[in-house]
C-alpha cells in the first residue's frame, strides 16, 4: 500500500465529518432513519415543536460530524508523522 493512502483515508474522514457537521439537519434527516431521525421523532412524539426537534437533530449531527473530523485529523497527523519519521 502506498504511504499516501492512510493520509487520504484520514482526509476523507475529516471531510465527511465537516460536511455532516455543517449540513442542514432537514437534508440529513431525509437519508437517516436510525440515529438523528430517532432523536427527531422522539422529541416530536413527546409534544415538542418542529424547531426543538430540528435543534436536537442538529446538535447530534454536529457532534457526530465533529467526532469524525477529529478522528480524521488525528489519523492524518499520525500518518504524516510516520512518513516524516521514515
Amino acid at each position: 500500500m502506498p504511504a499516501i493512502v492512510p493520509i487520504l483515508i484520514g482526509t476523507v474522514f475529516f471531510a465527511f465529518g465537516l460536511i455532516m457537521a455543517l449540513s442542514d439537519p432537514k437534508r440529513l434527516l431525509e437519508y437517516d432513519r436510525r440515529t438523528g431521525y430517532a432523536i427527531y421523532s422522539r422529541i416530536k412524539e413527546r409534544g415538542g415543536s418542529e424547531e426543538e426537534a430540528l435543534a436536537a437533530a442538529r446538535r447530534f449531527y454536529r457532534l457526530f460530524g465533529l467526532i469524525f473530523a477529529t478522528i480524521g485529523l488525528v489519523a492524518c497527523g499520525v500518518d504524516a508523522a510516520m512518513l516524516i519519521a521514515h
